[in-house]
């Protein structure tokens, strides 16, 4: 199912190319990712997830929605036990995060508390 999913969305992607902003198409992805991720569907979640992350990426590396990406990954991620992969996407996303919109930010606030449950189900 995952992948059918994910396909359609990768022909929109090809189909609409000139006429879907890549904004736009990030979100698709994210959206298919988000969905599957809600369903308990980790592992069909990363290939949307991480093309989202990859197009947004290619537009601005140092926008706000890559952060949102990045901390989407994270939370996959630390769902699944893989800390150390967690706490890098979470990482990145804080400092994204941080330079848009400085330290003291609700988003922000947000990246610092995923950070912080994560050290703590690690005892850190």
């Amino acid at each position: 199912m995952a992948s059918v999913y994910f396909d359609a969305v990768k022909k929109v992607e090809e189909v609409y190319a000139g006429m879907l902003s890549l904004p736009t198409i990030a979100f698709l992805h994210e959206m298919l990712g988000r969905f599957l991720k809600d369903m308990g569907l980790l592992i069909q979640a990363v290939r949307p997830l991480q093309r989202a992350l990859e197009i947004r990426e290619s537009v601005d590396p140092d926008h706000p929605s890559v952060a949102q990406s990045f901390h989407l990954l994270g939370g996959l991620h630390g769902q699944w036990g893989k800390y150390s992969t967690a706490e890098a996407y979470y990482k990145q996303a804080l400092e994204i995060s941080e330079n848009a919109y400085g330290g003291d930010h609700s988003t922000v606030l947000k990246m610092l508390d995923s950070l912080a449950v994560l050290y703590k189900k690690q005892n850190k």
